[in-house]
């Protein structure tokens, strides 16, 4: 399963285009760039993308990078991420996320190493959109949004309007 604000940024990002394509990094993308393995193995998160039903074309073996090329393949005109930058939310122990796990294989080297923005392109291109991520306060601000909409409809659905 996907946690809440996966499904959040998924629904979003749906809501906001025609054809939602989504990348999934492979395991060896994510260590290279992150300088920590997954989680997560590349095939079990391949299927949580595939199991939600969101994303129209899934991009397997995605690049970590935005680039020139990816763009024009596939005819991006829009790029979306997180508030929670993709190095935030992947980079493992307390630099990173903070819900994430520690790694013990990462080094304190890789840990301070900067790494470029993998939405640089999209950005220069003004085709970048940030979704405001969900965090402990806002994925409750969420839910509540949802719970509210249940109650009003089912208040809407048992008032007699008859007088």
């Amino acid at each position: 399963f996907l946690h809440p604000a996966q499904e959040h940024f998924l629904e979003e990002a749906a809501k906001r285009g025609d054809h939602l394509v989504v990348g999934v990094h492979g395991d060896e993308c994510h260590q290279a760039a992150v300088g920590s393995w997954p989680a997560e193995c590349y095939a079990a998160r391949l299927e949580r993308v595939r199991r939600n039903g969101l994303a129209a074309t899934i991009l397997e073996q995605a690049p970590w990078e935005v680039t020139a090329e990816l763009l024009t393949e596939l005819g991006v005109q829009k790029v979306l991420g997180g508030s929670v930058t993709k190095m935030e939310d992947c980079t493992p122990g307390p630099q990173g996320h903070p819900d994430s796990l520690s790694a013990p294989n990462r080094t304190s080297r890789e840990a301070a190493a900067p790494a470029a923005d993998p939405y640089a392109l999209a950005k220069q291109r003004g085709i970048f959109e940030e979704v405001p991520s969900l965090n402990a306060s806002t994925e409750h601000d969420e839910w509540m949004r949802k719970v509210v909409k249940v109650a009003f409809s089912n208040v809407d659905a048992s008032i007699d309007w008859r007088i």
